[in-house]
């Protein structure tokens, strides 16, 4: 299933890229919320909206429009992965140094 015109896409019509992130939300969200969901469910949507602005940043690397949903599953697990490994620190002291020596 396509939803818009790649050429649209690069021409920078609006109407073609509201088409193309309403189709990709909930694959965004899907993808985040896999990795995050258990853990930090209030950066799902965060995450999945960055996606979003990072498929904006690799539309002219796209030769199809059917490469979307799977660019848009890969962009949002990966910031995911890197939101979750960055909270996780956090919550364990991360930027806290100590001697590997001290008791």
């Amino acid at each position: 299933m396509t939803c818009c015109d790649l050429d649209a896409l690069r021409a920078g019509d609006p109407e073609a890229w509201d088409a193309l992130f309403a189709w990709l939300w909930p694959v965004a969200l899907g993808a985040a919320h896999a990795r995050l969901g258990a853990t930090f469910p209030e950066e799902i949507e965060d995450v999945a909206i960055e996606a979003l602005e990072g498929i904006a940043a690799k539309a002219s690397q796209v030769k199809n429009v059917e490469e979307f949903p799977k660019l848009a599953r890969s962009i949002a697990g990966n910031l995911a992965v890197s939101r979750w490994r960055s909270l996780t620190a956090e919550k364990r002291g991360a930027g806290r140094v100590e001697s590997l020596n001290a008791p």
